[in-house]
């Protein structure tokens, strides 16, 4: 689930691709050979480099300088720099060295020029991305991958969360490589795999910790959204059994359907095939038959909720709030609210969070001067006994 910006910057599509690419590989162990090579850095294995290959000595140089504190000596990334190895800009030597002269270093951006940017860019396509270098045939030999039965296994119980079918275990033995990619590609539009998306982002946003009763309802300010509470006007008798069912049907509906907002935005990314970032630029939210009552969007939505059956969930659909701005997850309520700021702490925590996320960078990790008396080291337990630390912790 959701590297840098490129955890986002990808297509829906490639998205479960990634997952499935994880199913296939069985073991993968190299141990190299033991002959040792001048002049190249321990993320180079000898026996895979072409002698003729030389290692530009300038970019190894400002590498170790400006890049490898934050995305490490091999480049394979660190908790707050990305990976470096088949980043999205790796393939190509003028766009790697266009960004890292605008973007980088993230605390001194503009200080590696034209020149030093291109050596830097030379050294990280050739030493982590295999530019220009030679793979023979033995550094494969240890890789070994499962054959398609045992990957129709593996991947059918991560993605859609069952054992394949007697008629999907007999196409993939008749057709190979070829049957298990169709019923893959089956799998990635089947609606359990979708629930499996959300349940994956949920374990990083955690906003199903407003399902049930009104917790995500009660999130919403009623200024604002008069209507949060819809059906509690419609003049149900709570003393008669039935109607106190529906009362609480439509209670439960109207909640789950404002707390899983987000994650039925990210599946819809996803089975529509969208770009992933629409996830943080959609101008719309989803809503279905019942949370398009508390937004006033009612028009927006074709389902009625008299036509949805006791304990079966309405369909969701874009909508549009007038007036509202709209940024995917970004705007979110249940978003603002389970990571949420403070009139003190100025959006510092959720800041963080949107960093941490979305841009894979720990920003208290980054060098830098901070005020005098934002640090406490005089004070005992100053979080709890310094006023100024007490207001927010």
């Amino acid at each position: 689930m959701l590297a840098s910006f490129y955890k986002i910057r990808i297509n829906a599509r490639l998205f479960p691709l990634f997952i499935i690419s994880l199913l296939f590989i069985h073991g993968c162990k190299y141990k190299g050979e033991n002959e040792s090579e001048t002049n190249l850095p321990q993320s180079i294995n000898s026996s895979i480099v072409n002698k003729s290959v030389v290692i530009n000595q300038e970019g190894l140089r400002l590498y170790g300088e400006q890049c490898a504190s934050c995305h490490g000596n091999s480049g394979s990334g660190t908790a707050i720099g990305s990976s470096l190895i088949a980043c999205p800009t790796c393939n190509d030597q003028d766009v790697l060295s266009k960004r890292i002269e605008t973007t980088m270093p993230i605390n001194s951006i503009g200080t590696c020029d034209n020149e030093c940017a291109n050596n830097i860019a030379d050294y990280i396509l050739v030493v982590f991305n295999g530019k220009g270098l030679t793979v023979t045939n033995h550094t494969l030999q240890q890789v070994k991958f499962m054959p398609p039965k045992k990957t129709l296994y593996k991947s059918s119980l991560s993605l859609i969360g069952r054992l394949p079918t007697t008629d999907e275990l007999q196409r993939v033995s008749n057709d190979g490589e070829v049957g298990l990619s169709r019923i893959l590609d089956h799998f990635l539009n089947d609606e359990k795999f979708l629930n499996r998306v959300k349940e994956i982002y949920n374990d990083q946003l955690l906003t199903d910790k407003y399902l049930g009763s009104e917790n995500a309802l009660a999130l919403l300010d009623s200024r604002d959204f008069p209507n949060r509470r819809w059906y509690r006007d419609i003049g149900l008798d709570l003393d008669d059994q039935e109607q106190r069912k529906k009362y609480y049907e439509l209670r439960t509906q109207t909640n789950d359907a404002v707390a899983r907002e987000i994650l039925e935005l990210i599946a819809h990314v996803v089975r529509n095939n969208r770009p992933f970032t629409e996830i943080l630029t959609a101008d719309y939210m989803m809503v279905n038959a019942f949370s398009a009552k508390v937004y006033d969007v009612e028009s927006q939505v074709t389902t009625n909720i008299d036509d949805i059956a006791y304990g079966q969930g309405a369909p969701f659909k874009e909508a549009r709030i007038a007036n509202y701005p709209h940024a995917g997850i970004l705007t979110s309520a249940m978003f603002l609210n389970r990571f949420p700021t403070t009139r003190t702490n100025r959006n510092r925590h959720r800041s963080k969070t949107v960093y941490d996320f979305f841009l894979d960078t720990d920003i208290l990790s980054i060098a830098g001067s901070r005020p005098t008396k934002s640090d406490d080291i005089a004070t005992n337990n100053p979080i709890l006994n310094n006023p100024n630390c007490v207001v927010c912790h």
